[in-house]
């Protein structure tokens, strides 16, 4: 059954079909066509929006590298930092203090701490007495 409401107001298309229907659902939702100035409002809108989102997304852009860019160096540490707490060490820079003993080589940092310890390797073998020989008498011996 089609229904025919020309001529009428929207108020009368209402009260008739309120006065006449055999049940009536609220809140449905539904599609309806557009008019033609509804459509043609509708694509004007589109392109500002398009020109809209195209401006935000550039600043989103540009806002995610500067916040990237403030990221990198605390990542850097962060990383550092579990670097160092899975391996229980850190890293240092500075003289380093070697002793050869027995065939084996011994690695002290400037505070007296062992940091290493390996046998000797090719011909670098020597006591702690020849070094410590070699540094009072300035000699090879």
């Amino acid at each position: 059954m089609e229904l025919n409401f020309s001529g009428m107001s929207p108020e009368d298309i209402h009260r008739t079909l309120e006065d006449n229907c055999d049940k009536i659902i609220d809140s449905q939702r539904y599609q309806v066509r557009l008019s033609e100035e509804e459509r043609s409002e509708a694509a004007q809108r589109n392109s500002e929006l398009a020109v809209n989102l195209a401006a935000v997304s550039k600043a989103a852009k540009e806002a995610a590298a500067e916040f990237k860019a403030q990221m990198k160096p605390l990542k850097e540490e962060q990383s550092g930092i579990i670097s160092q707490l899975q391996t229980g060490s850190k890293e240092e820079t500075g003289p380093l203090y070697v002793f050869y003993e027995s065939g084996q080589e011994y690695t002290y940092t400037k505070n007296g701490q062992l940091i290493g310890s390996a046998p000797v390797k090719g011909g670098r073998q020597r006591t702690l007495m020849s070094q410590l020989r070699e540094d009072l008498t300035g000699t090879n011996n």
